[in-house]
């Protein structure tokens, strides 16, 4: 039966042998024991050099030299990228997945697995929402009666980039509202949403010139 004893004599002796605390390695090829049985007995190996020795064995790291990322150029310990989404970004640019193919919209090359580019597969998405019909989004609640038609507005404002730097009556730049110029409940429930929500409709306005272009105190 192996005892604790004897396991500790063997650690001694190994350190006489070596003239130095053995590590997992070390005991591995001069130990007279598995070392996974010092191991086991103690709890971990470095549970094994404290009770044995009274001190374990520190592996400090290597420094490593503090570069710039190859992709977005932050300042990183890791030997080329940041982070995996640089890595990715470049890797997959010099070793495409799947070759470059022509969108079937604007003719500029893209890996897209949809045939279109992002822009083109923005632009359908949007121009297919276009094709449904303000009665397919009314809700009992008036709070979020129009809500997804007007999701639809901000997504066309954002795509076109419609959004100005100031309130055009006013001049006012902290917070600006997209505004229909003519209020969506004013067009029949048959209307497309590409009608309403058609840019020479959509304009941003300051909230205050908001509210008055909803109440009749304004006409644009």
């Amino acid at each position: 039966m192996i005892t604790t004893n004897k396991l500790i004599e063997d650690l001694k002796r190994v350190k006489i042998k070596i003239k130095k605390i053995p590590s997992l390695n070390d005991y591995n090829k001069y130990g007279s024991f598995d070392k996974w049985t010092v191991s086991k007995r103690f709890g971990s190996w470095n549970n094994a050099l404290k009770e044995c020795f009274g001190e374990i064995i520190k592996i400090k790291a290597p420094n490593r030299p503090i570069i710039n990322c190859f992709t977005c150029g932050t300042k990183t310990k890791n030997p080329k990228y940041c982070s995996r989404s640089c890595a990715a970004k470049t890797n997959n640019s010099l070793f495409p997945k799947r070759p470059k193919r022509k969108c079937l919209r604007c003719q500029n090359l893209t890996q897209s697995k949809t045939h279109y580019c992002q822009k083109c597969l923005t632009l359908n998405r949007i121009e297919q929402y276009g094709e449904k019909y303000i009665k397919d989004f009314t809700s009992t609640y008036a709070r979020h009666k129009y809500q997804s038609i007007r999701n639809h507005a901000h997504q066309i404002a954002k795509f076109y980039n419609l959004k100005p730097n100031k309130c055009p009556l006013c001049s006012y730049n902290n917070k600006l509202d997209l505004c229909h110029i003519k209020a969506i409940n004013q067009f029949n429930k048959n209307t497309k949403l590409k009608v309403v929500n058609d840019i020479k409709n959509l304009m941003f306005l300051c909230p205050n010139h908001h509210w008055d272009l909803d109440h009749g105190f304004l006409n644009i």
